[in-house]
């Protein structure tokens, strides 16, 4: 079944990219692999999707919306183009907000502090700005300040 509005915020104004589907007004997004959720996920993981979820942050976890019309679960999106900043869900399931962090270069002299992960001899040139961090009421406030 084709997905026709959000099941957070009962928008229509909804954008398909590749198998993602994102509302443009509230942030919540689906994909086709987010279906057959299993009551015990946390402790015994068994389809893809149960893997998935394990993993994710906990406000993510308590957030979902469930879309009954395609049984297909929904999250706020978390948007990170790397190096410009990331846009995420940040707080708890009673009072959240949107957050925007830039990316910062790191000084060349700093580099080898932030070593990455399993790639000898190789560092990361940016990292986040979590001190100018811009907290946002909505989605669309959030990716106001991406764009800029």
């Amino acid at each position: 079944m084709k997905v026709k509005k959000c099941p957070y915020c009962s928008s229509t104004n909804l954008r398909e990219e590749e198998k993602m589907i994102v509302c443009e007004k509230c942030g919540f997004h689906t994909l086709p692999l987010y279906t057959n959720l299993s009551e015990d996920y946390e402790n015994n993981p068994i389809t893809p999707f149960d893997r998935i979820m394990k993993a994710q942050p906990i406000l993510l976890k308590v957030l979902k919306v469930l879309d009954k019309n395609t049984n297909q679960w929904w999250f706020p999106l978390i948007m990170n183009l790397y190096p410009k900043g990331i846009v995420y869900p940040i707080g708890d399931e009673n009072n959240w907000k949107w957050a925007f962090s830039s990316y910062v270069v790191i000084p060349l002299d700093l580099r080898e502090q932030y070593p990455i992960p399993d790639r000898p001899g190789e560092y990361y040139e940016y990292q986040l700005d979590l001190q100018n961090t811009a907290y946002c009421n909505t989605y669309l406030e959030a990716i106001d300040k991406f764009k800029k």
